[in-house]
């Protein structure tokens, strides 16, 4: 299919404008991508991070006549990421609520909501540092979120997948710097994760992701039932799965 595109990119109208979408990193092998190297010119966008992230909200609330200190701009990096365009809607959410006041955490704190994403890392830190009573809360303000459950645990597996990847390459040498480009998801996302990674073994980890795909099998087949406005059984194997990781 994309061998097909690339012999026709040449008949393509100069008036028109083509837009090529893929998520995660572009495979530079294809013969699109080396058709498209050859006719124009490649470049690459990568989500802001670190001090690049800092300088655009600090140079964005400088643009909207609002004022940031750095714990709050990191405080606020940590609910919302790097999606520019909601971190500007949050940054003029919370400058006018603000009024001419330096933007402060609490200020963040009541007004930004957290995605899915930041719970799902919140409750895998708790999990990480062996923090039953807090995984617990966590857990199920996620349950009674309104998000889909099985949306919930597919995140979940999602990060405990990149906390193994991360461990291996942690075990092979290297450091935090080098594993974040090796791993082809979000770079906030393998980040945190490299640092939960550090509170479990290798063989632990594999044991909980194989315990979490178990539950996401039983969940899909029948095995753990669920009805509208009963998840009783899943809750309960997710209830059990959190005292198991954070007794061992």
């Amino acid at each position: 299919m994309l061998g097909a595109i690339a012999d026709t990119l040449l008949e393509i109208p100069d008036f028109s404008i083509v837009l090529f979408s893929e998520e995660g990193q572009v495979d530079s092998r294809t013969k699109l991508f080396k058709k498209l190297q050859k006719l124009g010119k490649v470049t690459e966008f990568p989500p802001l991070s670190g001090t690049k992230l800092l300088s655009w909200i600090f140079g964005k609330c400088k643009e909207i006549g609002a004022e940031i200190n750095e714990g709050a701009a990191l405080y606020l990096t940590e609910l919302v990421g790097s999606d520019l365009y909601r971190l500007e809607n949050e940054l003029m959410k919370v400058g006018h609520y603000a009024e001419g006041r330096p933007i402060e955490k609490r200020d963040i704190e009541l007004l930004v909501n957290t995605t899915l994403d930041t719970s799902i890392f919140k409750l895998t830190d708790a999990l990480a540092t062996k923090n039953q009573k807090q995984s617990m809360r966590l857990l199920h303000q996620l349950l009674e979120s309104g998000e889909e459950l099985g949306h919930i645990l597919h995140m979940i597996v999602r990060q405990f997948r990149i906390m193994i990847q991360a461990k291996e390459l942690s075990m092979q040498g290297l450091r935090k710097s080098a594993i974040v480009p090796k791993i082809p998801e979000h770079p906030y996302a393998v980040g945190i994760a490299v640092m939960q990674a550090e509170n479990f073994t290798f063989e632990q980890l594999k044991d909980i992701y194989r315990t979490f795909l178990d539950i996401d099998i039983k969940l899909k087949t029948g095995g753990i039932k669920t009805l509208a406005g009963d998840s009783r059984e899943f809750t309960l194997a997710m209830d059990k799965l959190v005292a198991e990781v954070c007794q061992n």
